[in-house]
């Protein structure tokens, strides 16, 4: 089913058994070598499979044939896999492709009863504010930031796994009954063995796991044997080296990980990974790769920033959500900004394939065999096709183009 008004908002939901008939057949679409499509076509024989009574009403909106032919080129992509505190992971890949559609930004993702959301956003803007909405917390005023910039993952690992650790055995105090206002600790072996255990769990419930499933570009292997790494954590105050009664070395909470411990534990909504990345050929170029924890008391965003004498570096700030709208704006901009560069050298080069001139000595085709090409990008269309399937843009329908053309002489 889908829905249009006429300020161009449109949502379709889509069965999988429809989107080869859809992108080839009804829309003649050639999904490229990066596309979101290209999965449900690969396999697909041309007029295989009918079309469903749902899947003529998804055709019959007028923004899906529009919606497709941005996903099947896209230039500029925003991939967000979000999940975590109880929700499983999902993937939505946000499309726009400015010298097929200008402004406009078109998502797809699958919906929890196994069909596909296809969302039409008129620009970055509307985008933008959708996706915040979604995934990001009111917070008006905020904590401090107890993990202060720059920090290597190798940190920002322990710090997370301390703040689960915390969580954990918490929890499990209060089920022993163990008496409140007594912290509990636990032995430097105990957590690391702890850390080893949640990141093979892959269990998106905890903040450590959910962060290795959805941030790009990190991987457990950024771990090291730094000795110290300790003294780091107890410098920031989420560890306190201590000995118990027979003088074993022991862990104690610090304030830090208490006041993110409780936070995480009490009020964590969920979380975010995102990739803001240019298309290229068959190859995807990282613009800006981040992860977005929510919670009650503020959004929680990391940002990649580099590498630094061989180690990924990376950017915590706790923030409110209007610095939060900040932040994302301005990675949005520079990201247009970058589309618009590729999108005028490509308008550019479409531009002269369109007005070159035949080679001498070959003589044009006779009117009846004259093909119809691509307004766009000259290349020639398939028969009855309603988008080029080499650029995606929207053409003409033959039949009113045929009502309107005057008669060749």
């Amino acid at each position: 089913m889908a829905g249009a008004t006429p300020n161009d908002t449109f949502l379709a939901l889509v069965a999988i058994p429809d989107m080869g008939p859809l992108i080839v057949d009804r829309f003649g679409l050639e999904p490229g070598p990066l596309s979101p499509l290209l999965g449900f076509v690969h396999d697909y024989e041309s007029g295989s499979r009918p079309l469903s009574s749902e899947g003529a009403e998804v055709e019959a909106a007028g923004l899906t044939g529009r919606a497709l032919s941005v996903l099947a080129h896209p230039e500029l992509f925003f991939i967000t896999l979000s999940g975590g505190a109880g929700e499983p992971v999902v993937q939505e890949v946000t499309c726009h492709a400015p010298t097929i559609e200008d402004d406009a930004f078109v998502s797809i993702a699958p919906a929890p009863d196994g069909t596909l959301i296809v969302q039409w956003h008129r620009n970055a803007w509307e985008f933008l504010a959708r996706w915040l909405n979604t995934l990001a917390s009111n917070a008006s005023e905020t904590t401090p930031n107890l993990i202060p910039p720059p920090t290597t993952a190798e940190m920002l690992l322990y710090t997370l796994h301390i703040i689960d650790a915390y969580n954990r055995l918490m929890m499990q105090w209060q089920l022993d009954h163990e008496p409140a206002g007594v912290r509990p600790v636990l032995t430097p072996e105990a957590l690391v063995e702890s850390m080893r255990t949640s990141i093979e769990s892959a269990d998106t419930r905890w903040v450590l796991p959910a962060f290795l499933a959805m941030m790009p570009g990190i991987t457990p292997e950024v771990l090291g044997q730094h000795p110290q790494a300790f003294e780091q954590l107890e410098a920031l105050d989420f560890l306190r080296m201590a000995q118990d009664e027979s003088g074993q070395e022991v862990l104690m909470f610090g304030d830090a990980a208490i006041i993110m411990g409780e936070e995480f534990m009490r009020l964590w909504a969920g979380a975010a990974g995102f990739r803001i990345a240019l298309g290229s050929g068959e190859t995807l170029v990282p613009l800006g790769d981040g992860f977005l924890a929510a919670t009650g008391l503020a959004n929680h965003l990391v940002r990649m920033t580099g590498e630094e004498a061989g180690e990924t570096m990376l950017n915590h700030q706790a923030l409110t959500r209007d610095e939060l709208e900040t932040q994302m704006a301005m990675m949005m901009a520079d990201a247009l900004e970058k589309t618009a560069q590729v999108a005028g050298r490509t308008r550019q080069v479409r531009a002269r394939e369109t007005v070159s001139p035949a080679p001498p000595n070959v003589q044009p085709p006779l009117p009846q065999e004259r093909p119809r090409r691509c307004p766009v990008c000259g290349k020639p269309l398939a028969p009855g096709a309603r988008f080029c399937g080499h650029c995606g843009a929207p053409v003409p329908n033959p039949e009113k183009a045929s009502e309107t053309r005057a008669p060749e002489r």
